[in-house]
Formats: C-alpha cells, structure tokens, sequence
C-alpha cells in the first residue's frame, strides 16, 4: 500500500472520531498497524527473488539459491549454490530485513543461513550445511537457532 494511501485512510479514520474518544483511537490505530505489518510481512514471506547490487553488476538473485550471507565489517558476501559469491557494500542486516524470516536465521552476529541447507546442528555451536561448510551459532543465539530449527521439523 502506498504512503499516500495510508496517509488518506489515517486522515479519514481520525475525521471520523470524536474528539473525547482518544483511548478508543489508540486502540483502533495499534489495530491498524498490526494489521499493515502483518500485510507487510506477509507479503515479504512471498517474494522469491532479492535484487542485489555488486560493484561489477546488479544480480536478481533466487533466494532458494542463497546458502548464506556473511558480513565483514560494512561488506556483506552472498554465498550461492553454485558455488559464486557476490560482495555488496551494505550490512548484513539489510538483507535480513528482506530475506523471509520463515527460511533465514540469524545465527551470528555476522552470518544469516538459509534453513534449506542446514544438515546438522552440533550442540558446540556450529551448524553444518549440505555443501559441508560449518558456520559458527553464537553462545547467546544458541537457544534460538534450536527452537528455529524444531519449528521447521
């Protein structure tokens, strides 16, 4: 949904109220939003491609395709299934915000998985891929990556 339609549809809500109803408008207006966010993410769960720019070129990437996401400082590398790596000049929580949160996991601080590769999950704190590659689970995301990862069974 546009801003300007939102903008309208708050403009018609709040003209509709009166003015002693303050406590029903918050009500009505947390409603509002939870439902545009639930919308919003929604419809983020549906997208199957994520545009990503390099310095060479701009890749529109399968997000099936994607093994993981590591971050080095401000530089994020994409880590495909064939094997090629692109490098993006943004951080790896950028990505995040657009990857769907019902196939990626946070792990680390600086790596973000695709769950459809994940083959093991060592209790030391390490995940194994189907490639073979292990990445590290940080100490304190370890009970959150478990419980991601029985959600998925």
């Amino acid at each position: 949904m546009p801003l300007e339609e939102i903008t309208q549809k708050i403009d018609q809500f709040l003209a509709a109220l009166p003015s002693d109803s303050l406590g029903a408008c918050r009500e009505q207006w947390a409603a509002f939003v939870w439902a545009y966010a639930q919308d919003y993410h929604t419809q983020q769960q549906n997208i199957e491609r994520l545009l990503v720019r390099t310095a060479e070129s701009t890749v529109l990437l399968p997000i099936a395709d994607i093994l993981y996401l590591q971050s080095d400082k401000g530089y994020t590398t994409f880590f495909i299934e064939n094997g090629e790596r692109l490098l993006v000049s943004k951080v790896i929580k950028v990505y995040e915000a657009f990857l769907p949160a019902s196939q990626f996991v946070r792990c680390h601080q600086s790596y973000l998985v695709n769950m459809r590769y994940i083959r093991k999950y060592y209790k030391e704190g390490v995940l194994e891929l189907t490639t073979g590659e292990r990445i590290p689970v940080a100490e304190r995301r370890r009970e959150q990556v478990q419980q991601w990862l029985m959600k998925k069974e």
